[in-house]
């Protein structure tokens, strides 16, 4: 699981802002739709470019703690994955 304090850092989630969708702190960017440029192959400049009020230390800090969680998930499952 995600630890909570490492997110709450870079991101907040207020109703009153976006509907309560998780933002970068500071910003009216949603993080899902930084995620969606990641993984559509841009870098972090041109996602700077995009959203200059994204700080760049929050998007990496994003990317960090997403790689942590899925490499201690992969740690966890001492299996493989099956395809198909």
């Amino acid at each position: 699981m995600i630890q909570k304090q490492k997110i709450d850092e870079i991101i907040s989630k207020d109703s009153d802002v976006l509907g309560g969708k998780a933002v970068f702190k500071g910003t009216r960017v949603p993080v899902t739709l930084v995620l969606k440029y990641i993984s559509n192959g841009l870098s972090i400049s041109q996602i700077k470019q995009a959203f200059p009020t994204v700080k760049t230390n929050h998007i990496s800090k994003l990317i960090t703690i997403l790689s942590e969680e899925f490499n201690l998930d992969e740690k966890n499952k001492k299996g493989h994955y099956s395809m198909g």
